[in-house]
């Protein structure tokens, strides 16, 4: 079982070049990956983005990643684009010889207009990718740690919930099984305080118990509540996101102990039913921070 919280952070440096990469994850339904890199990493996002997508099934997952470069390797340099610089005195000279203004064209005037001096990269995206994707994958390692030891706690507080719900559903199903018995001494009582004596035995009387019996019934909803419990206990072992599984278990746990609570005629069974369902609606937020 794995959250879908948790935090990873990696730095490594090679060539004079340092990188740091932090992923952090977040509860969604979905699975939605963002990354957030300087100008010269920008070509790496759909790769970076591929990666996490091998080892994480679901959640928002946001990469932030920083480059550092030492002094004898600096990110950018400049180069003096010589065609344009020319292009540049070719067109002032034509200007002076016709204005007959007086043609004093410095290096410092030249250097200045816009195109002569330019950036040019000084190192290349092979380098500089390897780098980013060993500190990627160790960054997206300690991140699947923390959510895989969260995901124990998860693990832990659900198993002890479950337990909970098999007590309530016990509890349920040993008294469904004398509800009619109680109706019948009711009935009785009640016959019987209008002065009505009536046989136990009364055909009239075995009907209307029979009927009620049957009304009340709720083995099959045990039956399949007890089933889907097995399953949710079996899905806490698989390796493999189980959080969608399990939210879709918890749906219909929910729809049968609410056709327990609309049979019941039992306060007994109806308190239970109650507990049964609030600790349901716990394990339904739970399970929404597990992948």
């Amino acid at each position: 079982m794995i959250s879908l919280t948790g935090f990873g952070r990696a730095e490594m440096r090679e060539s004079g070049i340092t990188i740091i990469v932090e992923i952090k994850s977040y509860n969604r339904k979905g699975l939605e990956v963002s990354c957030s890199l300087p100008d010269q990493l920008n070509f790496f996002d759909i790769s970076l983005q591929k990666l996490i997508k091998e080892k994480i099934f679901r959640g928002k997952v946001y990469l932030t990643g920083k480059v550092h470069l030492d002094d004898d390797k600096i990110a950018l340099k400049y180069r003096v684009n010589q065609s344009v610089m020319e292009r540049y005195i070719l067109e002032l000279k034509k200007v002076a010889s016709k204005t007959k203004i007086k043609n004093e064209i410095s290096l410092g005037d030249l250097v200045g207009l816009p195109d002569v001096i330019q950036e040019k990269s000084s190192f290349d995206n092979e380098e500089i990718s390897e780098l980013m994707e060993k500190t990627t994958v160790k960054a997206l390692v300690e991140l699947c740690d923390m959510r895989e030891t969260e995901g124990e706690e998860l693990k832990k507080d659900l198993g002890k919930r479950i337990l909970k719900l098999e007590d309530c559903l016990s509890f349920i199903d040993s008294e469904s099984e004398i509800v009619p018995l109680r109706y019948k001494e009711k009935l009785i009582k009640r016959i019987n305080a209008l002065n009505q004596n009536i046989d136990e035995n009364n055909e009239i009387l075995q009907r209307e118990i029979a009927i009620f019996a049957d009304r009340c019934d709720i083995t099959e909803e045990i039956t399949r509540i007890k089933s889907h419990i097995k399953q949710i206990k079996n899905s806490m072992h698989l390796k493999e996101p189980i959080g969608r599984k399990i939210d879709f278990i918890i749906q219909e746990l929910s729809r049968e102990i609410n056709t327990i609570c609309s049979k019941g005629s039992d306060s007994e069974i109806s308190n239970s039913a109650v507990e049964f369902k609030t600790e349901l609606e716990k394990i339904r937020e739970q399970i929404q921070n597990v992948e």
